[in-house]
């Protein structure tokens, strides 16, 4: 059995807990994408381009605000050797955008120079090692430092400069486990608050690093067994953790499945609140209808209850985990930490993923959210159903859309504060187009007060930015 045991820890640490959704199904297709023949990743703009890319004194439409002064970059699977058996396998690739002085100043598109880029991680010889994953999902930037985020293992810290990758990151040789692709930074205390989850006990390990990046805390929790948990949430003074029916399944890793997750409807579905100052005994468990969930949009306290704001699925890979036919609809959770109580209450009747909010709101109640529409056909979608961009006001419980024409697909929209905004919606939207006519992507920029008027600017770029996960805004005196 040692060749098994091997095989699994190679599937525990290489992207596996990488996620996408169905929002970013979209491109042209040159086979057919029906649920017959669902490997999406490997037509249209999810296609991995050929190589690295570098230009410069880019072309704008409209006119960039010239308080807009830093760098926007974005992460996403590129498979090197063109194609994978799944879409989350791809070697990350960064492009970013710098932008100067209302000027478009460069793009590059450049591989994380992870040690198994160029090679079939799954023929490695030695130990498997925890900086052997693709680092392919996000990127957060912290305690000076840019770092590059797999989800299945350590991070990779990235030069803003010009994108090259600087040395894997282990905050200083403290970090036992994988690391989140979705940290949460404290606005008011600059802490960061993560978590890593494995296939092997412990499940899961809550950690903290302060403000200048050191690694404070770290504390194995215990759960029912090892489920998939691509986020978490958090509040002023507590974590939030989801452990939901997509566990991984020992029978698909010993028959070599590409990726071994399945959905399990018997299995738990719950919600953990952990007071950040707390030990493992102070987790406080919560049943909720099932679900699942990959993305949380914030969380907040009022009164006794823990408020928690999801795209929440019905269900996921019902079929398989190629099976992404599934909506998710923004879904509001009451925590009542006082009786137990929960309550789940739908947000918005418009189906939505990658909600993003102003992160100097992160844990703290707030009124404004957004993401990108999802079209929605005899309840399913299909590979081409994200159609703009939405934003909700939570106050009021209405919300502002930006559909886009018939053909142009969207990516996540990340919002950037305005320097000098005074309310929680002052700032702009940035996010990749693709146009299938051109077969090139622009990035849009939009005012997010006034989101429904359409960008503000487009800087055009020489090529496509095929779809991929998630992105970070790092200001110039950062870079």
């Amino acid at each position: 059995m040692a060749y098994d045991r091997r095989r699994f820890l190679q599937l525990a640490g290489l992207g596996l807990g990488a996620a996408t959704v169905p929002s970013l199904l979209g491109g042209c297709a040159t086979r057919s994408t029906t649920r017959e023949s669902p490997e999406f990743w490997k037509v249209g703009n999810f296609l991995p381009v050929d190589g690295e890319t570098a230009a410069t004194n880019l072309k704008v439409e409209g006119a960039i605000p010239p308080e807009l002064n830093g760098l926007y970059v974005r992460n996403g699977p590129n498979a090197w050797q063109g194609s994978t058996e799944h879409f989350f396998l791809g070697d990350g690739m960064l492009h970013g955008v710098h932008l100067e002085q209302g000027q478009a100043q460069w793009y590059r598109a450049r591989y994380v120079q992870t040690p198994i880029l160029y090679k079939n991680p799954f023929m490695l010889l030695g130990p498997l090692m925890p900086e052997h994953n693709m680092s392919n999902v996000s990127l957060i930037q912290h305690g000076g430092r840019l770092l590059s985020l797999g989800e299945a293992g350590w991070p990779f810290e990235i030069d803003p400069d010009d994108l090259s990758t600087r040395q894997v990151f282990d905050f200083g040789g403290k970090l036992n486990t994988a690391m989140t692709a979705h940290p949460k930074i404290d606005p008011h205390t600059g802490m960061m608050h993560f978590f890593g989850y494995n296939v092997f006990r412990p499940y899961l390990t809550y950690h903290q690093a302060d403000a200048t990046g050191e690694l404070v805390k770290s504390l194995p929790l215990e759960t029912d067994g090892p489920a998939m948990m691509h986020d978490f949430a958090m509040t002023e003074h507590h974590v939030i953790f989801m452990e939901l029916p997509v566990v991984f399944s020992m029978s698909k890793a010993l028959t070599l499945d590409p990726f071994p997750f399945v959905w399990d409807a018997d299995a738990v579905c719950r919600m953990g609140v952990l007071p950040k100052d707390g030990v493992a005994a102070d987790m406080q468990w919560f049943d909720i209808p099932t679900c699942f969930i990959f993305h949380t949009m914030n969380a907040y306290e009022t009164g006794d209850s823990v408020i928690v704001d999801a795209a929440r699925y019905d269900a996921l890979w019902v079929n398989g985990s190629d099976d992404f036919n599934h909506p998710a609809y923004l879904n509001r959770y009451a925590l009542n930490l006082k009786t137990g109580a929960v309550t789940v209450t739908p947000v918005d009747g418009q189906a939505m993923e990658f909600p993003q909010i102003n992160r100097g709101q992160w844990g703290r109640n707030y009124r404004y959210g957004y993401g990108l529409t999802i079209g929605v056909n005899d309840g399913q979608i299909n590979y081409d159903s994200a159609t703009g961009y939405i934003k909700f006001d939570m106050h009021t419980g209405t919300s502002e859309r930006l559909d886009l024409a018939q053909g142009l697909s969207p990516a996540e929209a990340f919002f950037v504060p305005s320097p000098a905004g005074r309310e929680e919606d002052d700032g702009y939207l940035l996010g990749f187009v693709y146009d299938p006519s051109t077969q090139s992507s622009d990035l849009w920029i939009m005012d997010a007060t006034t989101l429904g008027s359409g960008p503000i600017a487009k800087v055009k770029l020489p090529v496509r930015v095929p779809f991929g996960f998630h992105g970070e805004w790092v200001p110039r005196e950062s870079i």
